[in-house]
């Protein structure tokens, strides 16, 4: 059993956050889908590493501490990495009907009631994505024995196919992205 990432790439737009629906990112080959609408969503551990500390056996940096979802977040992004909430418009899990959530229920609260079995919720800018130094050179401890290597190295060319996307997409309007995982 392994750990998983669920993310979605979120456009800010006149009428708040909104998430990203085009399949603009290409997938590892194997995978069922060659395209997909989240960023970064495939197994990658030493990604789960630099992104939030998950299984870092490389003791790599870690890009931000775990920062929770955004309170404004769109539904459909929440809907799509907690299915478990209770969003408008949107089939319950397993349930097959709708329900309004409670209104006064913040983002942090209704992912804590859904008892998901997810962790480490959080969220990157573009900017803290594209502003860090891949050439930087780390100890990598999860080769035996500690081998030096680069960010670049450490996590591949699909994670900056990836990262070129979301900068192209930046440059119309600002994107974010958020995420959690799974075991």
């Amino acid at each position: 059993m392994g750990a998983y990432i669920r993310t979605c790439a979120e456009l800010k737009t006149p009428s708040g956050w909104e998430a990203l629906c085009e399949k603009v990112f290409p997938q590892p080959e194997g995978y069922e889908e060659t395209q997909d609408a989240s960023p970064f969503s495939y197994q990658h551990y030493g990604m789960f590493a630099f992104l939030a500390g998950v299984r870092n056996d490389y003791r790599c940096t870690v890009l931000a501490a775990s920062r929770g979802f955004p309170e404004d977040m769109s539904e459909e992004a929440l809907f799509r990495l907690v299915p478990e909430t209770e969003s408008p418009g949107f089939p319950l899990w397993g349930f097959g009907m709708t329900e309004e959530p409670e209104e006064d229920l913040t983002i942090a609260e209704r992912v804590r009631l859904a008892e998901a079995d997810r962790y480490g919720y959080s969220w990157l800018s573009i900017a803290e994505l594209a502003e860090f130094d891949y050439e930087q050179v780390f100890v990598n401890h999860r080769c035996d024995p500690p081998v030096n290597m680069t960010y670049q190295e450490l996590l591949g060319d699909l994670y900056f196919v990836h990262l070129d996307t979301l900068k192209k997409l930046n440059a119309r309007q600002d994107v974010r992205v958020l995420f959690c995982f799974q075991d």
